[in-house]
């Protein structure tokens, strides 16, 4: 029997429970018919202050929430809450019965007088928090719900939890939606290279995971510009603590295998730091962790125009497989990340990515070209050797407040590479060097003040210099497939880009009037050369390539632009018109080819985006764009540039032009009570290009060069998604569908080639645990692609160029936890890949985990046995237009390393 002092120290128990998980909803900027309220007492019209009072649906699920205020009164917004379905009002108050009244959307108003019960105590059930709850545009999952014993990184827990997906690179998307980033307690930590932040980050230390809808991080812009971005937010469980977590790890194993790790965290509300440092030759790539997979600074990426010309020394790329069955390495890498938060809300952050690296990749090619009379077959065997090292800086400054964002990004990347190969094609066995260097220093300020006058103003400048050289050496046996008069020991390319960019924009914003405006006054100023030269050297001299003049192109774009931006925003309707008017002046000289063009003119683009919302969670979403751009430089130069050792590139038309337009209708749905998240969509997108690449295929090398002729290119892309926690069986369910069809034209040898491609891709994900045991995640992903000639009134055999392509796919994981110190990893990979009339191939991965935990989990000992059956080849199909191309890659094979972990 409970005594009177008992019951004192339950009910401010309960009391304290219910202000920890449940947060109070703000009320400011509600719509009236969007709030129901309503007053609470017991007998004799006594006023029960702290009542619990939630509005509930059939299965008991809480949607909404508040606690009676000193005066007895709750307010509950209801503004995001489905009301499609029976839902009721309960109040729940120590010392009294429960009371319920079913929700009406005709009242807003619902009092309650509660009757005493003296046996309530023992009948009192306080609810377990809920899976998810919603809160307006933010879903927050509760990551205790979705974690398993095994899981040691919040990225672990966010790979569960419905509704989101995180693909292999890192990237996270939401129903299908990629997010604009993930903050750490509302902070930018990892300025957009958040892949490595979800992997070490303890599950522990997040007590929830807050997807974030129409999502305005700029305060100043909150509730005045709206968004349509979704963010992910990992909510610290205690964001005063001052606790250093670290993780350190230490690896060895066979074959002569090493892996070392250090990574100190300090996650709180001042101060946020990130800091990892290790080296390996156990097949782990660095680099994903400096890939930009969100935006930076609360603000997008502007950047300049990329240059995405390069020599190279292969043709084939890596295998699409994890990096660890493939990547032969040697390589240490830094990657530190630290933020400051100031009193007066100054933030400082620092970010360094550093690399060092020596890999190889070995495999055999064949790639087989169609043409309009034969059939040419390039077998290429190649070893290649890379030493990147890599440095990339970053210093942000930033302050963000309700009257002004202050912003100021300076960054300093360095990068160089020192490749070599041995390479046999086809009858010729030779040896190359590439060597590549990159300089790039950029600033980016930004200044959003809001005026007396109501307005918001913005200004933002952006400047960069860029430099890339490029030096390719082929000798020991490499012939020139182009006659030259003079003797050679070995063939040199030549290639350098510097670069001036400049972005500057003012720009003045009117968010208080019906339809929001904002006009935009910018600038940008692009001074770029492309510089190569061809050489034919002996031991005494050197020789330029006499079948023309190199290249020294000048390129220089100026463009002046005007933009309109209007939107408006109801309870229901979410629309924007974008009206961008620029002027462009585009000027490219060489005097060696009596070339000077200039390309003046406006050029307008609009975009218009309207979306429905039935409700907070349902929503359908039309847009349409046209875009005219152009291209650069690297589309215009004359001179012949020997890219790799068969390939030689030059142009022969003038700048590109394009213009697409693009229609997209989506639509989203998302039960956050059901745990049911469906989307589906249509895109098709047409692009009008006014020149069309020509190839010209021989025994030795492939010719390429634009001309101007018109081309046409149609994307027809249908999706549809479903993701859903099944309560039942506790596990998470997805399915994901895509169909796709394009239609292109290349001219191969003279002839107009016009081919149309279709694509299916199906791919599912089941997690499920099994008596407290056994937790099983299977991913199966099935993908056709059938590529055909269009027509055939060419003397070209329809059958010859038709391509039918089947890859399926079977990722397993199974984890057996015997005990709580205890558990085996098992990670299996089944491909099958069929191409045409060969012969299928299949392949079956195995790796094995097994981890032990020590004093606490403190300490966690591992074996893992990589490539268990010793796999040390891996064939890949592939289709690019009028082209097959077989690769044969060595893989590492079998592998074994004991890791010792520590954790503070």
């Amino acid at each position: 029997m409970f005594t009177t002092y008992h019951r004192l120290i339950a009910i401010k128990l309960i009391r304290f429970l219910w202000l920890l998980v449940i947060p109070l909803i703000p009320l400011s900027g509600t719509a009236q018919n969007d709030i129901i309220s309503g007053k609470v007492v017991g007998e004799n019209n006594t006023v029960l202050a702290s009542a619990n009072v939630t509005l509930v649906n059939d299965n008991g699920v809480i949607l909404a929430f508040s606690i009676s205020d000193d005066d007895g009164k709750f307010q509950i917004d209801i503004a995001s809450i489905n009301k499609t379905s029976n839902l009721y009002l309960e109040v729940l108050y120590l010392g009294y019965k429960k009371e319920r009244q079913q929700f009406s959307e005709t009242s807003s108003v619902y009092n309650f007088k509660l009757i005493p019960d003296a046996t309530l105590l023992d009948e009192v059930v306080i609810r377990d928090k809920p899976l998810v709850e919603r809160q307006g545009d933010t879903l927050e999952y509760n990551v205790s719900k979705f974690s398993k014993p095994e899981d040691r990184s919040i990225g672990d827990v966010l790979k569960r939890m419905p509704g989101i997906h995180v693909t292999s690179d890192g990237t996270i998307y939401y129903n299908n939606e990629e997010i604009l980033n993930l903050y750490i307690h509302g902070d930018d930590l990892m300025a957009g290279k958040y892949g490595l932040a979800s992997r070490v980050i303890r599950k522990e230390d997040i007590i929830s995971v807050d997807i974030m809808r129409n999502h305005q991080p700029i305060k100043v812009l909150q509730d005045k510009v709206p968004s349509n971005k979704i963010a992910v937010n990992l909510v610290l469980k205690d964001e005063d603590s001052f606790k250093l977590s670290a993780q350190a790890l230490l690896g060895a194993g066979l074959p002569k295998q090493y892996d070392l790790e250090i990574t100190p965290i300090l996650l709180n509300k001042t101060v946020k730091f990130l800091n990892h440092i290790a080296a390996n030759n156990s097949g782990i790539d660095y680099r994903r962790d400096f890939k930009q997979l969100g935006t930076q600074n609360f603000i997008s990426n502007k950047q300049s125009d990329e240059v995405a010309f390069s020599l190279s020394q292969g043709t084939v790329g890596s295998p699409d497989l994890p990096t660890e069955d493939y990547y032969i390495n040697n390589s240490a890498s830094i990657n530190l990340n630290n933020l400051y938060t100031f009193k007066n809300d100054l933030k400082v952050r620092l970010n360094i990515q550093g690399l060092i690296d020596k890999n190889t990749l070995s495999y055999s090619n064949q790639l087989i070209n169609y043409t309009a009379n034969d059939t040419i077959i390039f077998d290429e065997r190649q070893n290649l050797t890379n030493r990147p090292k890599i440095l990339l800086s970053s210093i942000n400054v930033m302050k963000n407040q309700k009257n002004f964002f202050f912003n100021n990004n300076l960054k300093i990347n360095v990068s160089r590479n020192d490749d070599s190969s041995r390479l046999s094609f086809n009858d010729d066995s030779f040896s190359q060097n590439l060597s590549q260097n990159e300089f790039t220093i950029s600033n980016d300020f930004n200044y959003i003040p809001k005026l007396s006058t109501k307005g918001i103003a913005e200004i933002r400048l952006i400047t960069e210099y860029n430099t890339k050289d490029n030096k390719l050496n082929l000798r020991d046996g490499y012939q020139f497939p182009i006659t030259q008069d003079e003797d050679y020991e070995n063939v040199e390319q030549l290639l350098e880009i510097p670069t001036f960019y400049m972005d500057g924009f003012l720009s003045y914003k009117l968010p208080t009037s019906t339809i929001k405006q904002d006009y935009r006054l910018g600038y940008t100023r692009e001074n770029r050369e492309f510089n190569s030269t061809l050489l034919f050297n002996t031991t005494n001299e050197s020789f330029i390539y006499d079948g023309d003049s190199g290249n020294a192109l000048n390129w220089k774009k100026s463009k002046y632009y005007f933009i309109s931006d209007f939107s408006v925003e109801t309870k229901k309707i979410r629309a924007s018109l974008n009206l961008p008017i620029f002027y462009q002046s585009i000027n490219y000289s060489q005097k060696e080819y009596n070339l000077d063009k200039k390309d003046i003119g406006f050029f307008f683009n609009p975009n218009i985006n309207f979306q429905y919302a039935f409700n907070v969670e349902k929503r359908l979403n039309f847009s349409y764009g046209h875009n005219t751009n152009f291209g650069n430089l690297s589309q215009v130069f004359r001179g012949v540039v020997l890219q790799n050792y068969r390939s030689l590139l030059s142009n022969n038309a003038n700048l590109q032009r394009s213009d697409t337009d693009t229609f997209s209708l989506k639509y989203t749905l998302e039960n956050s009570a059901e745990l049911m998240f469906i989307n589906g969509g249509i895109t098709y997108r047409t692009l009008k290009i006014n020149n069309i690449l020509s190839s010209t295929i021989e025994d030795n090398i492939i010719r390429s060069e634009l001309l101007p002729f018109g081309n046409t290119q149609n994307n027809l892309t249908l999706n549809l998604g479903f993701s859903k926690y099944l309560f039942a069986f506790k596990t998470k369910f997805s399915l994901n569908t895509q169909l796709s069809q394009s239609t292109f034209e290349n001219i191969i040898n003279d002839n107009l080639v016009p081919f149309k491609s279709n694509g299916i891709l199906l791919s599912s994900n089941f997690s499920k645990s099994f008596l407290d045991i056994f937790t099983l995640d299977y991913t199966p992903r099935a993908n056709w692609n059938f590529s055909r000639l269009e027509a055939d009134d060419q003397n070209l055999s329809v059958e010859s160029i038709s391509y039918k392509t089947f890859r399926f796919e079977q990722n397993l994981n199974l984890t057996v936890t015997p005990a709580k110190e205890w558990n085996l990893k098992l990670n299996s990979n089944y491909i099958s890949i069929k191409q045409n009339d060969f012969n299928s191939n299949t392949y079956f991965l195995l790796n094995l985990n097994f981890q032990h935990n020590l004093k606490n989990d403190k300490f966690e000992l591992g074996i893992d046995v990589t490539n268990l059956f010793d796999v040390d080849e891996y064939r890949l199909y592939s289709i690019t237009d009028n082209q097959q191309i077989n690769t044969n890659f060595q893989l590492r094979g079998r592998m074994i390393i004991a890791r010792l972990n520590w954790y503070l």
